[in-house]
């Protein structure tokens, strides 16, 4: 009873501007359990209704690269949770052991996104000359899995500093659903939508910066616009075929 009455004091004698911090930290938490558990939902809304036809048990022979890239995409999105709701459990301790395996995942998940696209546009071709515009569609993967790498990357090196770390891994996931949200219904996604709706997902972490902090974190302010531009550029090569991009594009498959 003494301990209880004696948190509870301590508690009630800290200075207003302490409480409410921490108050706007808890809800902050649970913002970020939140938008990985939506996260999640896009993945699984995205690429469920094709898991059985494409892997489980495809029309033909899927190769090795694409099972190992399914397995660990889906234990990032996995961990992503997982990680999100010990740290709104305050479990620090095994926050940073998982880190480890994060670390690990992180850094093979542009390699094998890279290597995932390459292999399959190459069996898209059945064998004969990659069509010009499979060649071309190969700069929206690229992009996707340096943006990853870049702000994950980076998270990573920012790991002891709580506020980039949490936001820059939260975009760095947040831009892996680009391709679930290209397996939308057309209803719900439009064609080459899927990039407006990853910039949303992000957008609602600012927003909840700017609700719950009253300003928008510099991760926030420098890393939307530089995916904007990226997506763009991506999207440009994309629809243009831009022949800069397709010695790129040749280059890689080769």
């Amino acid at each position: 009873m003494k301990v209880f009455q004696s948190q509870e004091t301590t508690w009630a004698e800290l200075p207003p501007d302490t409480i409410r911090a921490v108050r706007r930290r808890t809800r902050g938490q649970g913002f970020v359990l939140a938008m990985s558990l939506a996260i999640a939902l896009v993945v699984a809304i995205g690429f469920g209704p094709h898991l059985n036809s494409r892997l489980i048990h495809p029309q033909s022979p899927r190769p090795a690269i694409l099972y190992i890239h399914g397995v660990l995409f889906a234990s990032w999105v996995v961990l992503l949770v997982t990680q999100s709701a010990l740290i709104s459990a305050r479990r620090m301790k095994w926050h940073r052991r998982l880190g480890l395996l994060g670390t690990a995942m992180g850094i093979a998940i542009p390699f094998v996104g890279l290597r995932t696209a390459i292999i399959m546009t190459r069996l898209e071709a059945s064998g004969g000359a990659v069509p010009i515009d499979a060649q071309a569609s190969l700069a929206l993967p690229c992009f996707d899995m340096v943006a990853f790498a870049a702000l994950c990357w980076s998270g990573l090196l920012w790991r002891r500093h709580a506020a980039y770390h949490r936001r820059l891994m939260f975009m760095a996931s947040a831009g892996l659903t680009a391709a679930a949200f290209a397996r939308f219904p057309p209803a719900i996604i439009p064609d080459s939508g899927w990039y407006p709706a990853v910039d949303a997902l992000i957008l609602a972490g600012s927003v909840c910066d700017a609700v719950l902090e009253r300003r928008i974190h510099p991760a926030y302010w420098y890393g939307l616009p530089a995916i904007i531009v990226g997506q763009s550029l991506a999207m440009w090569a994309f629809h243009t075929q831009a022949p800069a991009w397709l010695v790129v594009a040749r280059g890689l498959l080769r």
